[in-house]
């Protein structure tokens, strides 16, 4: 699988908060969107992989939020608010 710059920047970022950027169940679902949006069903893994770190993390559920953000209208909620969730975990963290 051959990952775009987007891609490879999101894995970095991911990697780099330690899990930390879900502190509640509305930033799980935002994050669903922000991946569902930008990547389509590529973005599910990703969401996956940051969302393993939340206490109360169950692949069941993280999977049923994912589809919802698929097929949800939040087309509004994109990449941007991963980049912005990032920005203030190294800011304020």
């Amino acid at each position: 699988m051959q990952l775009c710059a987007g891609e490879c920047i999101c894995c970095l970022l991911i990697t780099s908060t330690e899990g930390y950027l879900i502190q509640e169940e509305g930033d799980g679902f935002l994050l669903a969107c922000a991946f569902a949006n930008e990547f389509g069903e590529g973005g599910r893994d990703y969401f996956h992989v940051i969302s393993q770190f939340y206490a109360r993390y169950e692949r069941n559920e993280a999977d049923r939020k994912f589809n919802h953000a698929l097929k949800g209208r939040y087309r509004r909620i994109g990449i941007g608010s991963f980049f912005m969730m990032i920005s203030n975990h190294f800011i304020n963290g």
